[in-house]
C-alpha cells in the first residue's frame, strides 16, 4: 500500500515538473477603435504545436478602456480553409486545452457605437 502511494506521489511530482518546463508566451494587444457592428481579427492566425510532455493551452483575456463596451471575443480554429468558433470569452478571460493547429482571436462589436478594448493571448506549449 505504501509503495502504491509513494509511486503515485512520485508520478504526480514528475508530471508537474515536466509541465513547469513548458514554454508560455503572452501576447498583449489593443483593438484600437472598433467600428459599430464590425468583426476584427485582433491576434492571429498563430500556430500551436505542443511540445513533448506539454499540452497546448490558450488563454484569451479582454478589458475595456476609454469607457466603451467590451466586444464579444471568440477563439477560432482553422479547419481546412474555414475558421470555426471553439470558445467565447465569458467575463474577463477563458482558458482551454487545444490541439495542434492554427488559431486566431476575433473581436465582434455588436453595438451601434464605437468600442475600445485591449486584451492578451497566453500560449502554453
Amino acid at each position: 500500500m505504501k509503495k502504491i502511494i509513494f509511486t503515485s506521489l512520485l508520478a504526480l511530482i514528475f508530471t508537474s515538473q515536466v509541465q513547469a518546463a513548458c514554454l508560455t508566451t503572452t501576447h498583449p494587444y489593443s483593438s484600437g477603435v472598433l467600428a459599430p457592428n464590425s468583426i476584427n481579427v485582433v491576434h492571429g492566425p498563430f500556430s500551436v504545436q505542443a511540445s513533448k510532455g506539454c499540452r497546448g493551452i490558450i488563454e484569451v483575456g479582454v478589458a475595456s478602456y476609454g469607457g466603451g463596451t467590451i466586444p464579444t471575443v471568440t477563439l477560432e480554429e482553422q479547419v481546412g480553409s474555414n475558421w470555426s468558433q471553439i470558445a467565447t470569452v465569458r467575463g474577463r478571460s477563458t482558458t482551454m486545452f487545444v490541439n495542434n493547429g492554427n488559431y486566431r482571436v476575433v473581436y465582434t462589436n455588436q453595438t451601434g457605437i464605437f468600442a475600445h478594448a485591449s486584451g492578451y493571448t497566453k500560449l502554453s506549449r
